[in-house]
């Protein structure tokens, strides 16, 4: 039903006589009226009738949703009131509000051309997630790759500032992905779990845990690479060996769509979530020691590298890409790593 929806109640006054009340909201010019049954008839059970938000309750359509005798004596009711008609009901289909986890992992810390994070939007709330899980962030496997958890905790901060300047926060909690996700997707009240798809078989594997841990769907959307995965054939079916014929089949094949711009805003994050939340690891934590000589990560730090190269290296790239000593290559590799870029 609508917002000009009103229950049609039945109650039984003290003489056994079933009373019919429709209440029309008097703000629609409606007025309460009832119209009573002959004693020892069958009484009425409750109904809907459903009235658009136009006009008043003399002048617009009225819905019965009931059926049968009912509908006789709800109509037969209504015309004693100069109801000008009464239609048959019909189904108007409602959108779903979701309630979406948008999981960030890593490969994808942007905000803008995100398609999960845009299409959760569409959906309704929307609660950003990242697990810092011990497999890549315990101290010592940390330790082992300082330059790369370097720029990794520095986009991760960036991605949480970007979202907080949008209305929302970068929800962080630490623990095993395949555990954490249907833990938090049930105590939130998630309705469904977004996340960009990972080629990689741990990756794979890990997905397919969850998915299975899940009372939720979990929809893993393309974006790591320019074309899905294992998609691209030769002639006789089988994956390409040689590199110079797959980018030619590539060129041909992919369709390569326009990037999403960042979002305008993003409602707050639902309260519930609010309580889990902990704190970026510091580098320090890890037992880390920055490198002011690494290039800063973080999407702004991406896209400032790639206009760069666009500007002044671009032109020459195919000359100078095999001159280590000089500065004609995009540096980009770790923003498309992490996904501060998108490909």
């Amino acid at each position: 039903a609508s917002d000009g929806a009103r229950e049609l109640s039945i109650g039984k006054r003290k003489n056994s006589s079933s009373i019919l009340k429709i209440a029309a909201p008097t703000a629609h010019g409606g007025m309460n009226t009832t119209s009573r049954q002959g004693v020892g008839k069958p009484c009425w059970k409750t109904g809907c009738i459903t009235r658009p938000l136009w006009g008043s309750l003399a002048v617009s359509p009225i819905v019965c949703s009931s059926g049968g005798s009912l509908k006789k004596r709800f109509i037969t009711a209504l015309r004693q009131f100069g109801c000008a008609s009464v239609m048959r009901s019909q189904t108007i289909p409602m959108k779903q509000v979701h309630r979406t986890l948008v999981w960030f992992r890593g490969k994808d810390l942007r905000v803008s051309d995100h398609e999960p994070l845009i299409q959760a939007l569409e959906d309704g709330e929307v609660i950003p997630l990242f697990v810092f899980d011990p497999y890549f962030f315990h101290p010592l496997r940390a330790r082992k790759l300082p330059h790369r958890m370097q720029f990794l905790l520095e986009s991760i901060s960036a991605l949480s500032d970007s979202l907080s300047s949008l209305g929302s926060r970068l929800i962080c909690v630490s623990g095993s992905s395949t555990a954490v996700i249907p833990d938090v997707a049930e105590r939130w009240g998630v309705t469904q779990v977004f996340a960009h798809r990972w080629t990689e078989p741990f990756g794979r594997v890990r997905d397919a845990k969850v998915a299975d841990a899940l009372s939720v769907p979990l929809k893993l959307y393309e974006g790591e690479t320019l074309h899905p995965p294992g998609t691209l054939r030769t002639g006789k079916g089988s994956p390409y060996s040689v590199f110079t014929p797959f980018s030619r089949a590539l060129r041909s094949q992919a369709r390569i769509s326009a990037a999403l711009p960042p979002p305008q805003s993003i409602p707050p994050v639902p309260k519930v979530a609010l309580t889990d939340n902990e704190n970026i690891p510091e580098l320090k934590a890890l037992g880390i020691d920055r490198n002011s000589s690494l290039q800063n990560g973080g999407e702004a730090a991406g896209q400032h590298r790639l206009k760069l190269f666009l500007e002044k290296h671009a032109a020459g790239y195919s000359s100078g890409r095999d001159q280590l000593g000089a500065s004609a290559t995009s540096r980009l590799s770790a923003d498309i790593k992490f996904g501060t870029l998108s490909v």
